[in-house]
């Protein structure tokens, strides 16, 4: 079984309490998703509250799904 690789680097998190920085890698899983390219993809989400914490990761996954589709 293979795996698509996924970097997830955090980017400054302590700059200011109320900002969060997140970046994504993905790469294709087949060879027909191979030829896409590779998706790159940095977010910053400001003014959030404790629950909005999921928010980048979803849509990081939404944007992954929709280039790959």
């Amino acid at each position: 079984m293979k795996y698509m690789q996924v970097f997830d680097y955090h980017i400054g998190p302590k700059l200011k309490k109320d900002l969060i920085f997140k970046s994504f890698y993905f790469q294709g899983e087949d060879q027909k998703e191979k030829e896409l390219g590779a998706l790159c993809i940095i977010a910053e989400l400001s003014n959030y509250l404790s629950s909005d914490s999921k928010i980048l990761n979803d849509l990081g996954a939404t944007i992954k799904k929709e280039f790959f589709s």
